[in-house]
């Protein structure tokens, strides 16, 4: 998807497919984040990022903002920041333009703020310049909370069951993928099929500015911890250090502020589970902790862990797999650049940097390919849609079974589909799609390098097990999933 800078939020309450639930429409930004508003003020007519655009939210600086742009307080505008596949414990928000307390005082702070989660849809036939349109449905129960009129941040929990929510997710895919069965099936959409959570935060009441009549948020941002697992971006670090019982390495601010890097426990602690700061690099953004666990009479292990300082992150271990080069042990400067030491060979932080942040928070989407395929072929053999059917086939194998073996018999070839044990009976058979009088639920199964899609269909006389493996490619028009078989 495009990296450009764009910003648009649209809303249309279209095909209602369960009481008062309605498909809503979306059009999402993909940069560093994604983020949708119904408002900007002076938002850009170019693709630009714009002074007070939502991505602003993201940047783990209070010193920016986004700022609605609707006439009046802004109550009812709307921003979104999508969360991915699995839903967080906490967010966490700068409330107003927190630039400085001038600024706050001037302008709107909010009072209380309605968040409502959604479950969005997408493929990459919906793929913009900026980043890609989505389909939405609400869950059904959402959340209102008040914001103290201070600044610094605040963090409240995310109060949706999980499991609710997993059960809401797996009827609203059924519901998504039967009902745009024909736009899925236009250039085999569905094998980019993806879903997602997303949040939106919209203004309720407001406490006016002094002076202006804009409604500002500073920062906005997800997380799993009930405190920010991060040291905001005008938080300058001066120092990085162990506590007196050596059970905690904390970084301090200029300000007086402290962020705790790593903890044990007190019992950890007297059992000889120690930390301390091996060093810390010349910017102060990076620091390697010394972590020495074991005691008198015992061995000593000793290990090295490399955080960046700002997101208050750790090198991963599959990063430190992936590198192979040992424990971190110092830094140095080369060529104006931040260098790493490990124990067998260096690497550039800002090398480093990226890797972690693909890693450690990267964004990640439901895949559902598999789902929609499974769901729309049982669907095209239910009606005996017999050119849908052969629509889902692999074209590879279709092609070689009918030109080679089949002599372009296109019956031959479906008997040869819809054929295998025959259940509660013995041996096996084949069932002709025009014969079907009653397919029941797809069944996905994986096995040890694929998956297998399972459909037990009916003439009315006898039942049968088919079962297909699920393939997937490229072709020109992009994505494809297949089924191979039968097997």
């Amino acid at each position: 998807m495009s990296r450009i800078f764009f910003s648009l939020f649209l809303f249309f309450s279209t095909v209602s497919f369960s009481g008062a639930q309605t498909w809503e429409n979306f059009s999402f930004t993909d940069a560093e984040g994604i983020y949708c508003a119904s408002s900007e003020l002076n938002k850009p007519a170019d693709f630009s990022l714009g002074k007070y655009s939502p991505h602003n939210l993201l940047d783990r600086d209070p010193r920016t903002a986004w700022v609605e742009g609707e006439n009046g307080s802004g109550k009812g505008t709307a921003v979104c920041l999508a969360m991915g596949d699995t839903l967080k414990k906490f967010f966490t928000i700068a409330n107003g333009f927190q630039k400085n307390h001038t600024l706050f005082l001037k302008n709107n702070r909010i009072k209380t703020l309605k968040i409502t989660l959604y479950l969005g849809f997408t493929d990459d036939t919906k793929a913009t310049q900026a980043g890609f349109q989505s389909e939405a449905v609400a869950y059904p129960a959402s959340m209102t909370i008040a914001l103290r009129d201070t600044g610094g941040y605040q963090t409240f929990p995310l109060s949706f069951d999980g499991y609710k929510v997993s059960l809401f997710r797996d009827k609203m895919v059924h519901k998504y993928i039967l009902s745009h069965q024909n736009s899925l099936r236009q250039g085999k959409a569905y094998g980019t099929l993806r879903d997602f959570y997303f949040l939106k935060f919209e203004i309720r009441e407001v406490i006016r500015g002094s002076k202006w009549d804009d409604t500002c948020i500073s920062d906005l941002l997800f997380t799993n911890k009930k405190s920010p697992s991060f040291i905001p971006a005008g938080e300058q670090i001066m120092t990085v250090l162990e506590s007196d019982n050596e059970g905690t390495v904390y970084a301090r601010t200029v300000s007086g502020k402290t962020y705790n890097l790593l903890s044990v426990s007190n019992d950890e602690v007297r059992n000889g589970k120690v930390l301390s700061v091996a060093s810390v690099s010349p910017d102060k953004q990076w620091a390697i902790v010394d972590i020495m666990e074991g005691g008198a009479g015992r061995g000593t292990e000793e290990s090295y862990r490399l955080y960046y300082l700002p997101l208050i992150m750790p090198l991963s271990s599959s990063l430190i797999e992936d590198y192979d080069l040992g424990d971190p042990l110092d830094f140095e400067e080369k060529d104006g650049r931040l260098t790493v030491v490990f124990f067998n060979g260096e690497k550039a932080a800002d090398e480093i940097l990226e890797d972690m942040k693909m890693t450690g928070g990267s964004f990640a989407f439901h895949e559902d390919a598999r789902e929609a395929l499974a769901l729309l072929f049982a669907k095209a053999v239910s009606t005996r849609d017999i050119p849908g059917i052969l629509f889902f086939m692999d074209e590879r194998n279709k092609k070689e079974l009918l030109a080679q073996k089949m002599n372009h018999d296109t019956t031959a070839f479906l008997k040869a589909q819809f054929s295998g044990p025959i259940l509660n009976g013995s041996g096996n058979a084949s069932i002709l799609p025009q014969n079907i009088k009653q397919v029941f639920d797809p069944v996905l199964q994986p096995e040890e390098d694929s998956w297998s899609l399972i459909l037990r269909i009916s003439d009315g006389r006898k039942t049968i097990r088919c079962s297909w493996t699920l393939v997937k490619g490229e072709s020109e028009g992009g994505s494809v999933v297949a089924l191979w078989g039968p097997h």
